[in-house]
């Protein structure tokens, strides 16, 4: 939430709400320990406590009013949304909910709403304090509407250093030739090597009106690999995208975008793509969100032969299991063709992804995040005898990830953070089976 409407919101509490009558003492009770946890700017442990409750009071004005209250402070603003239009709705005189209430739609950006809102406060023949709220309120939704008349820009710069135990991505240990006469003459095994990453993005979005929206992004990211024979490995990455979104109700957007992309390995052209998005979201209630999106992407190698299409399907879903825990899960589905004779490897394929993860705000400036993921990438053609000591086979690949991250925010535009994956992948071929470890360090600077 803006820093401001924080402050301003902060300035305006007060231990008895505009409007409140008299109710049980048990409500009192905890109302009470409430306020005193938002006095204290202890927010989480409010909105947990009250959370509790709501099956007991929900409809009650008062209660709904500090559930609000907590749930705006903790950045919820969609659940702080819908337990202050409750109270408005039980009480149309609570000023101080109505007051509330614009501030959270100002938090989702819903300036309209918002307005609206201010309007009703303002009928109330509001005191000094909350008449100079409405004023900065005004002033910004003024603001925001001149920022979104030039559009958003979001520039996000990051620089990493790591290790990263195999970046050939080979078995521990493999003999081409084992139980042959040519045994242990080309034994391949896994290596690994210090990097260095550059990274960058550029966000713009443009509001062309009310429900209507573009957005574009180019990102990039160079590695430098420490050991020289990973040299040879050292990456370029540059990818755009353009899409244009139209907000359908509050609850449903959709989404058409172009994107494009390009990777060099070793300083050479190595693969470059091509694709087409249509996404949907829809905001289910304020914990959970869904995004449902297809793809379909024509990726061109420097070998031809390696050509292929791809169509993916996607479903991922936001839930907001509590004031300080986020849980995200994602499935996929790709299917790729091949696109030339003689084709790669394999032929056509399929690759199945799924993955959960977790995110907990260890304090104000602190979060943890840890996923777990599963991939499953299968060939339609026998092949890789080169890598099966002579013998075309099946293949089909199980990898399973694990990925740890904390991250530091050390202002409002520099942050810091450590991560760690591990990754385990067995196959069919046994040359495909392996696994690898990366560490990073990473320091990021938000303009």
């Amino acid at each position: 939430m803006n820093i401001r409407i924080l402050v301003l919101l902060s300035s305006l509490l007060s231990p008895i709400a505009w409007g409140q009558d008299a109710d049980d003492a048990t409500l009192n009770a905890h109302l009470q320990v409430a306020q005193q946890h938002i006095q204290a700017a202890d927010y989480s442990t409010a909105l947990q406590q009250l959370q509790a409750l709501e099956r007991d009071y929900a409809g009650i004005a008062r209660y709904d009013y500090w559930y609000g209250v907590a749930a705006l402070r903790t950045g919820q603003a969609s659940l702080a949304a819908l337990a202050l239009e409750r109270a408005v709705l039980t009480d149309p005189n609570h000023a101080g909910a109505q007051l509330e209430l614009a501030a959270a739609y100002l938090a989702l950006n819903r300036l309209d709403r918002a307005e609206q809102q201010l309007a009703i406060v303002e009928g109330f023949n509001p005191p000094p304090a909350a008449r100079q709220a409405i004023n900065e309120y005004r002033a910004i939704i003024a603001e925001r509407r001149a920022q979104a008349a030039a559009g958003t820009h979001l520039l996000v710069l990051s620089v990493d250093g790591g290790y990263d135990s195999n970046y050939l991505n080979y078995p521990s240990s493999f003999d081409l030739f084992e139980n042959t006469f040519l045994a242990g003459l080309a034994v391949l095994e896994a290596d690994e090597t210090l990097f260095t990453n550059v990274r960058g993005i550029w966000l713009f979005q443009q509001q062309l009106d009310a429900q209507q929206f573009i957005e574009a992004s180019v990102a990039g990211q160079l590695r430098s690999n420490q050991e020289t024979a990973a040299k040879a490995f050292d990456t370029g990455i540059m990818q755009a995208a353009l899409s244009y979104g139209r907000k359908l109700d509050d609850a449903n957007t959709v989404r058409y975008g172009l994107d494009i992309g390009q990777v060099w390995l070793d300083g050479s052209q190595f693969r470059r793509h091509l694709g087409i998005l249509v996404g949907w979201q829809h905001q289910w209630d304020p914990d959970n969100v869904i995004h449902l999106n297809m793809r379909a992407r024509d990726f061109n190698f420097e070998q031809a032969r390696n050509d292929y299409r791809a169509v993916q399907l996607e479903a991922e879903w936001v839930y907001q299991l509590r004031a300080d825990v986020t849980l995200r899960s994602r499935v996929a589905y790709d299917l790729e063709r091949v696109q030339t004779l003689p084709s790669r490897q394999g032929g056509s394929a399929s690759r199945n992804a799924l993955s959960i993860q977790a995110e907990y705000n260890l304090a104000s400036n602190q979060q943890l995040l840890g996923q777990i993921s599963y991939n499953n990438l299968r060939h339609f053609t026998s092949g890789f005898a080169v890598f099966n000591r002579g013998v075309d086979a099946d293949r089909d690949d199980h990898v399973l990830s694990t990925r740890l991250e904390w991250m530091l925010q050390l202002s409002n535009r520099w942050r810091t953070g450590a991560s760690a994956l591990y990754r385990d992948q067995r196959s069919s071929i046994d040359f495909f089976n392996l696994d690898q470890t990366l560490l990073q360090w990473t320091v990021t600077y938000v303009y």
